[in-house]
């Protein structure tokens, strides 16, 4: 750790784009190695674009109805994957999963190939995919019922959007008692 804490005491007062890539690899050693009580599912496609593909993460075990984590890369909005190395961002689905949580990670497309509402517009399409498939038996058996939406940074702000206008667009079907659209 110590050549970490000397590199953020000399690097603190900037970062530019592609610095990201010098962080990554100073953690990489601390990321711990796959397990083996978990399988992977990668690039699955969930909508139309290059960058709309995520991967599954599924913990052994024939348990019906398990919990459900969607986890959303960060990156400033224009940088960003859902798998930079082979233990960054894996390392979510493998705690999660190791937990008996069936985890998707997830890639969205990036500024400047994509502009608001993009962002919003490609977790939708991560949601409808998760509710159309988590629950067969290759995907580990995912409840519907049990999802939840988990983003770093711009991952994070892109479930923001995506539920506010998701919201917005559904609130007008439904009777006020029943409240926001969930998937």
């Amino acid at each position: 750790m110590e050549a970490v804490f000397a590199k953020i005491a000399e690097e603190t007062s900037k970062f530019e784009l592609g610095d990201e890539e010098k962080w990554r690899k100073l953690y990489e050693p601390f990321y711990p190695k796959p397990p083996s009580n978990v399988t992977v599912i990668r690039d699955q496609r969930y909508g139309p674009f290059e960058r709309n593909m995520l991967d599954v993460f599924v913990p052994n075990g024939d348990d019906l109805a398990k919990p459900v984590v969607m986890y959303v890369h960060g990156g400033g909005f224009f940088s960003g994957d859902k798998m930079w190395t082979e233990k960054v961002y894996s390392n979510i689905g493998w705690f999660f999963a190791q937990h008996g949580i069936i985890t998707v990670v997830v890639n969205h497309r990036l500024v400047p190939h994509v502009q608001y509402p993009g962002g919003a517009d490609d977790m939708q399409l991560a949601r409808e995919w998760i509710y159309n498939h988590i629950s067969s038996a290759i995907y580990g058996h995912g409840s519907v019922d049990k999802v939840v939406l988990f983003g770093h940074s711009s991952g994070g702000a892109h479930i923001a959007m995506n539920l506010y206008s998701a919201s917005k667009k559904y609130s007008q079907c439904l009777e006020p008692t029943q409240g926001f659209v969930s998937m």
